[in-house]
């Protein structure tokens, strides 16, 4: 396939962890970025670092590890745009009044990525129905709102790639995760619909399923896994959120509906796929083997 020649790029979620990660890269290749983020501090400070960094890697001509030639065109051009807006995508109000002056500031963009997302894990009767609600509102919910303020102006241009982040919990049902993964099953449900529908405007629609991956997200997620959680994450590797970056980069001009960031996570993709009796087997091992070990502890100090 040809590689496609993108401009612009929306991110929601991108004032930090994997949507900052890929803003990073994007832009080092010369493409510009409109970053969206609940935080306003947040959102400035990504954009002063982009900035920052372009000036420090291109400008300068200092040696970078962006796989782009130190001569290359992008480095003898001025910096591409890049623009921010605070935003709340778990509110549709927000959202179908923010888009349209967006969209006339910037113009469409070549790319749609819907990287905003929460987690609160939790055994499922104690987590709050609240919790439940804002997690769908803001995973699901959000993605879908977005995606459908950006929609027309794509099929209008004939062309567009949206990429929704989904999670490996989206893919495998994980202990702990019914809130977060009922969200992320519904992002691939909603992803591969809208993929057959279109097809028809010249719009791909691709879904990002990263493990577990270092951001501020997943520090606030483990202050409430269960042990249980624990044990089942600890068995898979912690990738970096520029690892996912670059795997996303990778898959800009492919038509691969999922994209994995690690051949470990694919892996697991087609484990359960294949053989989702032996996948479950494992994971219930592991969380027997967990309780047995909590139950034995009282005895102990008794």
């Amino acid at each position: 396939m040809a590689k496609e020649k993108h401009k612009l790029a929306y991110i929601t979620g991108g004032s930090s962890g994997i949507g900052l990660a890929i803003a990073r890269r994007l832009v080092q290749q010369g493409i510009g970025v409109y970053l969206f983020g609940r935080d306003p501090h947040k959102l400035e400070s990504a954009v002063t670092q982009l900035r920052k960094e372009w000036e420090g890697t291109f400008a300068s001509g200092a040696k970078n590890d962006t796989g782009l030639p130190q001569n290359s065109s992008a480095s003898k051009e001025m910096p591409p745009p890049i623009y921010q807006h605070p935003l709340d995508v778990s509110d549709p109000q927000q959202v179908y009044a923010c888009i349209p002056s967006c969209l006339a500031e910037s113009g469409t963009p070549d790319i749609l990525i819907n990287c905003a997302g929460i987690a609160r894990p939790g055994y499922f009767e104690e987590l709050a129905p609240e919790i439940f609600e804002r997690t769908i509102k803001t995973n699901l919910l959000g993605t879908i709102h977005m995606t459908r303020a950006v929609f027309p102006s794509m099929a209008q241009q004939g062309s567009g790639r949206i990429i929704n982040v989904s999670s490996l919990a989206g893919l495998v049902g994980v202990f702990g995760y019914t809130a977060y993964g009922a969200s992320k099953f519904g992002v691939i449900g909603f992803s591969e619909t809208l993929r057959a529908e279109a097809r028809r405007y010249g719009i791909t629609v691709q879904v990002l399923c990263p493990p577990d991956t270092d951001t501020p997200q997943l520090a606030e997620e483990n202050q409430y896994k269960p042990p249980e959680t624990r044990r089942i994450a600890g068995n898979a590797r912690l990738l970096s959120p520029d690892q996912v970056a670059r795997r996303v980069i990778a898959k800009l001009s492919s038509s691969s509906f999922y994209i994995f960031a690690d051949t470990e996570s694919a892996l697991i993709y087609h484990l359960h796929r294949l053989f989702p009796r032996l996948v479950e087997r494992i994971m219930d091992w592991q969380i027997k083997d967990v309780q047995k070990t909590k139950q034995a502890i009282p005895s102990k100090e008794k």
